[in-house]
């Protein structure tokens, strides 16, 4: 009889814990896929403001975070980084070169394209 009211009680724990885990608020892959990486996003980015965004607002932009190529961003200083925003199927990607400001934030300076013809 023990191991039967233990096997329910434990059982009912496991239910909950699944409820917990499993419902909404996380948003759809969709929600968070953010902007995708092609030359028409490029395009539309250095139309606008592409210099007001921080490399932070650019990982949420993008919905992922760059790539840091640390020899190049050596060969730069201690306070710039140099990040590549990568597509899909990594066949390009946007360039970007960051300079950390006064308030320790690092903000692009330069952004350039490389996507096959």
């Amino acid at each position: 009889m023990k191991k039967r009211v233990f096997a329910v009680m434990l059982a009912l724990v496991f239910a909950l814990c699944f409820t917990a885990c499993g419902g909404g608020g996380g948003g759809s892959a969709d929600e968070k896929a953010g902007a995708p990486v092609t030359q028409e996003t490029y395009d539309a980015l250095t139309e606008g403001d592409w210099a007001d965004m921080s490399l932070e607002d650019y990982n949420e932009y993008f919905g992922k975070e760059g790539v840091v190529d640390e020899e190049r961003s050596a060969d730069w200083g201690e306070d710039y980084l140099v990040v590549d925003y990568y597509n899909d199927d990594e066949t390009g990607y946007i360039h970007f070169l960051f300079k950390k400001n006064d308030d320790g934030i690092y903000m692009p300076s330069s952004i350039s394209p490389s996507f096959p013809e």
